[in-house]
Formats: structure tokens, C-alpha cells, sequence
């Protein structure tokens, strides 16, 4: 016991390789003395801080080959099996702990390991194994479909979910309707039932079904607009009929003949009737779903007006009816644009200013596209949702079309000094946005300043009058750090000194503005100014999942600034986040295996991405270097270097593919920052869903949100689709001054955390006490030379001529070339190696250095 605590107080202090150590040597005396619950509990958790699942398995699997009978040290296993993701052994434990004990919720246990098991590989064999193990556990149908109140239970809905969820899987779907509809009372809710039954609807193939619910749904909840989204997306998901329009679309290859897809939303021979009731949509229905969705927005649209004086129709139905109109056109664009690629070739439509999409449609339909943006607009601008409603539907215009956009704005009569106020706030992010890459105008700057604020209503007057209101105040400064870009190395720092300025009045006017306290930090950072940066970064007062997301801002500007000290305390508290999250996820994991088993997949793939945040893994390795560079002597040097030397190795021992970018927030300021123009299928690169997709870093403009994996309420993870992307997609973005602030960062790769714990496990190998072991230096050294390659690090001993300017890459490559001067030396003591090529390699390392710094 005396030694786990040892271990556990030498992991907290940081020593982790000797705080591992000291577990296996208390592990070593359990064998002879017997099993210590106290000694493994206090293993486990400097295992787990560790991240050495490998060796927390191994303690339990131990403990319980001694002692096979205890529930405790079995379940101890399980959950660490799940944490080291191998299912299939989680699996068996959980079947021997059923077969023990005989308790209902291991064979729930053994269920869950075995989705898992079939998520995770695919193997269908798996999936029959769970259904035949969940005849063991039969749903209580006692008391249902007798209309009578059935009471909330919270264990009986988990087990209907597990029954669906395998059935889905394996898919069952008519069984699966089925039990949905016998067991809909058991779920309460019946948006519920209607949103699982389209789900099933839609993996069997039944669009045409699965539209009717969304119809319904769409119609019960008339003022969501999610509910509306996911409509209209299924409606063209549907079969294109036989008799749509076609048109022929000029390529230059030729014309193609393709899918009228714009057509789809107009009335073959005359205009749209109008749609007072649900029963002239039923009347005007076609066999396209996409034309009969075009009704049933115009019902409520016209539902919505007609109400809008007694305030009869529920708040935000003509919202909801007006960008649903918008969406019908902008995924019509989108069937048109890939019916034309698929017709001619990508290559045809994925093309720059000229918005070859167009081809595909007719002018009237981009004019129409255009006249809704604009009544949306006037109808809206005085509402702060109404830009951010807007954004992937403007970011298909451009030119002519944009300009008129905007002209349509500025002459709009408000009334209400409020509202005219407020609608002056879209028009100047909507010319911000369209101006795409025309930023720094100092006229514009002016303007902005210039704009009064209107006192909000309550508001006691006591505010300085003369200052502009928040938005043009945020808006001003991005323009300055533009100008200061504009204006280059040559033209001095006075504009970034301006917006320095306005920023800190932002804050002291407008305290609780959370983007101005970005704005800082990043200006700040360019100034190169980390003590000043640092104390606006805490000024944001980031909490729990945000370490994961906002810390670049400051870790970025401290690892480019090389401030030693502070790159340790904001490594710290990274740490500190993620030895959090694991010990929280765990209880989360623990508490939906007992009580919520329809969450266990939540919780587990939450901790999953944490676990491979590149962030980490940058702190680890950054952390490293921090406290070797700062090393007085040759002991601390060496101590140094052990401290992390386990999570190091298992760093370098990592693919680039497992570690993931995503978690960094990278579009938090994407309100201020023009927005990128897109063709239809473009603007899927700027949602969720694209990060989603490849794990890659997202980009700093976010167009609209991606669909959820929650089938219900009680969060049931039903995985959606994420589709290819469209290789006829194309979008043009020119970034901000302040996007390229936020982006200084993104280019560590995974390749070069490899390539950084590679030269500090060779570095380990090399100082070691004992003496250096070769073959640990030869094996770090292909690893470096392999990730310097993803990397696009050079490897090469350059020419005199050829030396690269001051960058991470660069810094890298001379670190490189030294461990590589190392590892010829050792070969030179051994024989293997004439002396002559580790004086070429640091003969170039001497000359390149100071070149590359004087650059």
C-alpha cells in the first residue's frame, strides 16, 4: 500500500514513468501477500491518469484470475476493456460475470459490448449473437396498448431502445416498426416515435413513407426548423419522377441533357395557386415530394401572414415558411449542380468566380433564389438571428446579385429607431461577409464608428452615447487588423494599434461582449506580446469542455513565442481538463451501464475523441521540451526527460490518423469574418458535418449545422450517414486578417507530434545514465524520418542557396538533423560509420542555423 501511495504521489508531481514503476512494484508484492482492493484502486487511477489502459487491464485480469468470483474486480475490468476500446474481450468478461451472478443487467452488458463490438468492425455475426441474447431479457408489454396511463420507467425504456437498436442494426426494419409501435407508449413522447419510425423508414428504403411522417411532424411543429429541414431533406432524397422537366445545360464540351431540378418547385403550364388550407395542399399534391413540400411551406407561409395580426399561428412560423422556401431552391441548385457533374464532369462545375452551376438552372430561378433573400431580408433585418439565418444562402451569391442584395437593404423603411438600429447591424455584417477579401477600408472604419448607439428599451441612458453599439465596435477592429495586413511589414503597426485600442473600449463598454476578450488575445499574440496576451486569456475564464476548444488560442501564440514558463502552466491546465473529463466520463460511463444503456455509446465515443485531441498530445510533447530547455544541470536534464518518456513513446507509437483537430474551435469569431462564396454543393464544406467527416481542423467559417445522431429524447445514438463529398463542390475563401490569426496554429500536424516525440524518445535513448542504447536510437530515428515525410519536413542536407526562412518546419528540420548527427555518431563509436558524414551533417546544421534565423 505504502508504494501504490508513493506512485500516486509521484504522478501527481508529474514523475509518471517513476509513478509507473512504482505501481508495477506494488502489483509485484500483492502477488505474494494476496489481493488489495485498496492497493488496485489506488494503481487504477495512476494507470488511468497515465493513460495505461493496457496495464490497468493486466492488473485486473491478475487480480480476478485470483480471485474468480469477485463481482467487483470483474466489473473493475469491463470498464477498462471499454476504455482500451477492445469490446470483444469486454464482451466475455461481461458473460462470465451473467453467468456468475445472475444478475439481468450483465446480460445487458454483454448486449451493449456486442453492439459496440459490431460498430466498431462491422461483423454481422455479432449482431445475431446480441439478438439471441436479448431473448433472455424480454420487454414487458404488460399494461400497453390498453389505453390506459402507462408511468414512466426509466429502465424499461433503455431496454426497448437496446431491442431497436439491435434490431435497426441488423436490419430488421419491419421488426422493428413493429416493437416501435407496440412499445410507443413506454417512449412517452411522440416526436419520439415519429422521428425513430422515419429513421427506420429511410435505412428500409421508404422515402415516400418516411416523408409522410416528416410531413406530419413538420405540420405539429410548424415553427422548428429543424423539424423543416429534415423534411425538405428527405423529399429529395425521394425518387425524381419519371415526368420532370428536363433541360439541356451547356458545358464546353457540348450541351448535356439533365434533370431539371429548379423546375421541380414550379407549376407545369401556370403559378402557384394559393394554399389558405390542408386541403388544397392535398388537392394541388403531385408524385414529387419536393413539389408537395414546396405546398405545405406555402400553406403555412400564407397561415403565418393571415394570422400574424391575432397572433393565431405559433412565433417564428413565417421564419421558418421563408427559409424553408430558401432551402428548397438551395437544394435544388445542389440536385442540379451534381445531376450536371455527374452529366459532364466534375470538372465542368467546379469552377471559380463564374459559377458554372448556374448552367444547370434557369435565370429565372436564380432571380427568384435572390428576390427570397431579399424579402427575407427586409422582413428580418431588424431581428439579430437574420444574418446567421441567412449565411449559407448568401454565400452563393456574388457580383450583380450580392450588390443587389445589399442596395435592397439600404433602402428599407423601419419605422422604429430600434428596429432600424438593429437592422443597420445585418446590413453591416451582410457587407462584411459579401465584401470577401476586400477588407482593411479605413472609410469603412469611419462609418462604422460613426453609427450612434440607440439605447435599448430599460436601458437607464447612463452609457456613453458617442460609442458605436457592440457589433459595428467588433466590426471596426476586424477592418483595422485587416488594414494592418493590408498595409505590410513596411507600412508600420498603427492600425493593429487602433484596433488594440477599440477592443479594450469595447470591453470596459460592453463587459460581458466575449469577442472583443478574443479579439485581444489574438491581437495581443501578433504584437508578440504573451504577458499581455496571457492576461486577456484568462480574462475569458474558459471552464471544463472549452479547455479542449479555446486553449490554442493561448498555447499557439506561447509555442511560437517560446515562453518556456507559461507553455507549462497552459499545458498544466490541459492536462488538468483531460485527467477531468476521464475521471467524469468514467462515472458517465459507469452510471449509463446501470441506469441509461442507451448512452454508454455516447459517453464512450465522447471520451474516445478527447482522448486522441492533438491538443493533448502537443502539450505533452511541448512540455518536454519546455523543461529540458530550462534543465540547469545534467541531472535535471535527465529527470526531465523521464518524466514523460511512457506517454511520450506511446505518442510516438500513435498513426497521424488517430489523432484528431476537430476539438480545436476555430470558428468562434465566424459572425465577423466575410464568408466564403460556395457553389450549392460547396457550402456542405463549412457545416459539421464536413469536420465530422474527414477529423480534420475546422475551418473558421461554419455555414449551418449538420443533422444529430440522437433519434429521441432520451439521446438513443442512431448514426447517420455522413456521405462523400462532392467532388463537383467548389468554394472560394479569401480569410480575414483576424481568420489567419486563428489559424497560426492549425499547421501542426499529427505528422510532426510524431516527428517531436520521435527526436525526444532519441534523445532519451541517446542521454541515458547507463549508456546510449543503439537500437532504441535507430528505431526513434526511422519513426522521425517517416513523420518528417508526412510532415513535408525536409530531410535532406540542403545547399547554401536553398535555406528556408524561420518556421515550425524549418525549426524542426535543423532538430532533425542534429538527432540524425546523433545517431551517426553512435554508429561511428560502434564502426558502422566513417566519421566524415557526421561532419557534413553538422557542418550544415552550423551553416544553415543562423542562416535560417537571419531569414
Amino acid at each position: 500500500l505504502c508504494k501504490a501511495l508513493n506512485a500516486f504521489a509521484l504522478e501527481r508531481c508529474g514523475r509518471r514513468d517513476e509513478a509507473l514503476r512504482g505501481c508495477e512494484d506494488a502489483h509485484a508484492c500483492t502477488q505474494s501477500v494476496g489481493v488489495d482492493d485498496t492497493v488496485l484502486s489506488t494503481c487504477g487511477v495512476v494507470y488511468r491518469r497515465c493513460r495505461s489502459f493496457g496495464a490497468l487491464c493486466q492488473v485486473y485480469e491478475a487480480a480476478l484470475a485470483k480471485d474468480p468470483d469477485n463481482e467487483d474486480f470483474a466489473t473493475c475490468l469491463f470498464f477498462a476493456l471499454l476504455r482500451q476500446e477492445d469490446f470483444a474481450r469486454a464482451q466475455q468478461v461481461a458473460t462470465k460475470l451473467f453467468s456468475k451472478h445472475k444478475k439481468q443487467k450483465f446480460l445487458h452488458w454483454v448486449v451493449v459490448a456486442m453492439l459496440l463490438q459490431s460498430r466498431a468492425s462491422e461483423d454481422p455475426k455479432v449482431l445475431g449473437l446480441a439478438s439471441m441474447m436479448l431473448t433472455k431479457a424480454p420487454i414487458n408489454f404488460e399494461g400497453l396498448g390498453q389505453g390506459e396511463q402507462v408511468q414512466f420507467n426509466r429502465s424499461r425504456i433503455s431496454l426497448v431502445l437496446l431491442h431497436l437498436d439491435t434490431l435497426r442494426m441488423q436490419g430488421k426494419v419491419p421488426e422493428a416498426l413493429e416493437l416501435l409501435e407496440k412499445c410507443k407508449e413506454v417512449i412517452k413522447l411522440p416526436t419520439d416515435v415519429v422521428e425513430m419510425k422515419t429513421r427506420l423508414l429511410v435505412q428500409a428504403g421508404k422515402h415516400t413513407e418516411a416523408v409522410a411522417e416528416a410531413k406530419a411532424r413538420t405540420l405539429k411543429s410548424p415553427s422548428d426548423w429543424g423539424v423543416a429541414k429534415d423534411y425538405i431533406r428527405l423529399a429529395f432524397e425521394c425518387p425524381v419522377p419519371e415526368a420532370a422537366l428536363r433541360r439541356k445545360a451547356p458545358t464546353p464540351s457540348g450541351e448535356v441533357d439533365i434533370v431539371d431540378h429548379a423546375a421541380r418547385l414550379r407549376l407545369a403550364g401556370g403559378a402557384l395557386p394559393s394554399i389558405p388550407t390542408l386541403d388544397d395542399v392535398e388537392k394541388n399534391a403531385t408524385e414529387d415530394e419536393v413539389f408537395n413540400a414546396k405546398l405545405v411551406f406555402r400553406h403555412l407561409l400564407a397561415q403565418a401572414d393571415t394570422d400574424g395580426e391575432s397572433k393565431a399561428s405559433p412565433a417564428g412560423v413565417g421564419r421558418v415558411a421563408r427559409l424553408a422556401r430558401l432551402e428548397l431552391r438551395r437544394l435544388a441548385f445542389c440536385a442540379a449542380e451534381a445531376a450536371l457533374a455527374q452529366a459532364a464532369g466534375a470538372a465542368a462545375v467546379a469552377g471559380g468566380e463564374g459559377l458554372a452551376w448556374t448552367a444547370a438552372v434557369g435565370v429565372e430561378d436564380v432571380a427568384a433564389y435572390v428576390a427570397d433573400v431579399k424579402e427575407f431580408l427586409l422582413r428580418f433585418s431588424s431581428k439579430p438571428h437574420c444574418f446567421f439565418d441567412l449565411k449559407p444562402f448568401v454565400s452563393l451569391l456574388s457580383g450583380a446579385d450580392a450588390e443587389s442584395v445589399l442596395e435592397a437593404l439600404k433602402g428599407a423603411s423601419h419605422g422604429d429607431a430600434r428596429k432600424a438600429a438593429e437592422a443597420s447591424k445585418t446590413e453591416a455584417r451582410l457587407q462584411r461577409a459579401l465584401r470577401r477579401g476586400a477588407g482593411g477600408s479605413m472609410e469603412e472604419v469611419k462609418r462604422l464608428l460613426s453609427t450612434p448607439a440607440v439605447p435599448a428599451e430599460g436601458d437607464d441612458g447612463s452609457g456613453d452615447p458617442a460609442l458605436p453599439p457592440e457589433e459595428f465596435l467588433l466590426l471596426a477592429v476586424v477592418e483595422l487588423v485587416d488594414a494592418d495586413r493590408a498595409a505590410g511589414a513596411m507600412g508600420g503597426r498603427e492600425h493593429l494599434m487602433d484596433a488594440l485600442a477599440l477592443a479594450e473600449l469595447g470591453v470596459s463598454r460592453y463587459p460581458q461582449a466575449f469577442h472583443f476578450n478574443v479579439l485581444l488575445v489574438l491581437i495581443n499574440s501578433a504584437l508578440g506580446l504573451p504577458s499581455a496576451m496571457l492576461k486577456w486569456y484568462y480574462t475569458l475564464e474558459i471552464k471544463n469542455i472549452q479547455f479542449e476548444s479555446l486553449s490554442y488560442l493561448a498555447f499557439d501564440a506561447l509555442c511560437l513565442a517560446g515562453c518556456h514558463e507559461q507553455i507549462r502552466e497552459v499545458g498544466r491546465s490541459i492536462h488538468g481538463f483531460h485527467e477531468d473529463m476521464d475521471k467524469d466520463g468514467e462515472e458517465a460511463v459507469s452510471m449509463a451501464f446501470n441506469s441509461c444503456l442507451q448512452r454508454a455509446p455516447e459517453y464512450l465515443e465522447s471520451l474516445q475523441l478527447v482522448s486522441r485531441s492533438l491538443l493533448w498530445g502537443r502539450a505533452v510533447v511541448e512540455e518536454s521540451f519546455c523543461e529540458i530547455g530550462q534543465a540547469p544541470t545534467w541531472e535535471a536534464l535527465l529527470e526531465g526527460l523521464s518524466r514523460q518518456s511512457t506517454l511520450v513513446a506511446a505518442l510516438k507509437a500513435r498513426g497521424d490518423d488517430y489523432w484528431l483537430q476537430r476539438n480545436q474551435d476555430r470558428c468562434l469569431l465566424n459572425g465577423l469574418n466575410p464568408l466564403p462564396l460556395c457553389t450549392p454543393l460547396g457550402t456542405d464544406a463549412y457545416s459539421s458535418q464536413a469536420w465530422r467527416r474527414n477529423g480534420g481542423p475546422l475551418p473558421t467559417a461554419s455555414l449551418q449545422a449538420a443533422r444529430t445522431d440522437a433519434a429521441c429524447s432520451a439521446c438513443a445514438i442512431w448514426p447517420q450517414p455522413l456521405g462523400e463529398a462532392s467532388s463537383a463542390a467548389s468554394s472560394r475563401h479569401e480569410p480575414s486578417a483576424v481568420e489567419q490569426m486563428l489559424v497560426r496554429g492549425r499547421e501542426y500536424s499529427p505528422a510532426q507530434l510524431t516527428l517531436s516525440a520521435a527526436m525526444l524518445s532519441l534523445l532519451s535513448a541517446v542521454v541515458r545514465p547507463e549508456g546510449a542504447n543503439a537500437e532504441q536510437v535507430a528505431e526513434a530515428l526511422t519513426s522521425a524520418r517517416g513523420a518528417a515525410q508526412r510532415a513535408g519536413v525536409r530531410t535532406e542536407i540542403a545547399a547554401a542557396t536553398d535555406v528556408a526562412s524561420w518556421s515550425r518546419a524549418s525549426a524542426l528540420r535543423l532538430a532533425l538533423l542534429a538527432c540524425e548527427a546523433a545517431g551517426e555518431t553512435l554508429r561511428c563509436i560502434a564502426g558502422q560509420e566513417c566519421w566524415e558524414r557526421v561532419e557534413e551533417r553538422l557542418a550544415a546544421i552550423a551553416g544553415e542555423g543562423p542562416a535560417v534565423v537571419a531569414h
